[in-house]
């Protein structure tokens, strides 16, 4: 004759079936061998997940992708990523048909990473610019843009320099074979953000006044800091808002790194010193250290900023991340 169990409490969830012989572990008692088209409850019990209803017909009638859009309880949108196109339904009503998107192909869209921050959507690929997607004062006015982001500068070549010349007033001893960053954001005397090596021995010259071009003193390297993400460098992978700033994570170039914009300037990438210290609002550029070469994949805003690249996760366990504690770990 069988014997009857009553179990009243299944927030253990579905057990793997490896564990299905472990009644010596606690969560046994608690857990389903099998659940499936349900949703476990946290007061104990189950309740079968919900259906999906037909919206409308003739919308989409090619391979797609949805986005949640919630502005707030009472105004909330489904907007649907096709290839080269946007559709914005609220209700299961469109309300902006084929809004135009830079994202060609499905493969593009099904690569995109979409995040929202009131009425803007921000998307990232790293083969685009980033874009905004922004709602506008009725439920039909919306348009996308590729954002106008400050750009912090990288040194793709590696080049060492020994000075750097910003414009201000400066005076040198410059030796044969000193390198020199000229970044006085003009090219009057040479071209802005490239690297010159001295020809000869120059005695108390004022690199604000120096003429690169003279080919006697200066060679041009024809290399420089150039902004790191472009057209030619890539763009950023992933996207995330935390603690005031926007954070991209990776980008074609620079696969394993990690930017979060100024505070309250999403937009904003770059940071400058002040009497020598970057200010704790300021830019944040960040290279995850690790023993393999693992891209970033996604970027999260949880209780702490995660990142997830092809072969590990990392978590930047700082309670106010700055330009100089921010620290990441595995």
């Amino acid at each position: 004759m069988g014997v009857t169990y009553t179990q009243s409490n299944l927030t253990g969830g579905e057990l793997a079936p490896e564990l299905h012989a472990r009644i010596d572990i606690d969560k046994y008692g608690t857990s389903l061998a099998h659940a499936e088209n349900v949703i476990i409850v946290p007061q104990g019990g189950l309740r079968r997940r919900p259906g999906l209803s037909k919206i409308t017909d003739g919308v989409v009638g090619e391979d797609a992708r949805m986005s949640p859009f919630v502005f707030n309880k009472t105004q909330q949108y489904l907007l649907v990523f096709r290839a080269g196109f946007i559709d914005v339904l609220r209700d299961g009503v469109e309300v902006k048909a084929s809004l135009v998107s830079p994202y060609s192909t499905m493969t593009e869209v099904d690569e995109l990473d979409i995040i929202q921050s009131a009425d803007t959507v921000i998307i990232t690929h790293e083969d685009y610019a980033p874009q905004k997607l922004v709602r506008g004062a009725t439920d039909a006015d919306w348009t996308i843009s590729t954002i106008d982001l400050e750009i912090p500068l990288f040194n793709y070549s590696g080049i060492s320099y020994k000075y750097e010349n910003t414009g201000d007033a400066q005076t040198v001893d410059i030796k044969i074979n000193d390198v020199v960053w000229n970044h006085d954001g003009n090219a009057v005397q040479g071209t802005d953000n490239n690297f010159y090596k001295a020809k000869t021995d120059q005695s108390a010259i004022d690199l604000a006044t120096q003429d690169f071009t003279n080919v006697t003193n200066w060679e041009d390297l024809a290399e420089g800091k150039e902004e790191v993400w472009s057209a030619t460098r890539g763009w950023p992978i992933s996207c995330a808002f935390h603690q005031g700033r926007l954070w991209f994570g990776g980008s074609t170039s620079k696969p394993t790194s990690v930017w979060g914009s100024k505070t309250n300037a999403p937009f904003d990438f770059t940071a400058e010193a002040v009497s020598g210290t970057i200010p704790d609002d300021h830019a944040i550029f960040d290279t995850i250290e690790s023993d393999q070469y693992n891209k970033i994949t996604n970027i999260f805003s949880g209780r702490k900023l995660q990142v997830f690249t092809t072969g590990s996760e990392y978590i930047n366990k700082i309670d106010v991340i700055t330009p100089a504690n921010s620290a990441w770990e595995a």
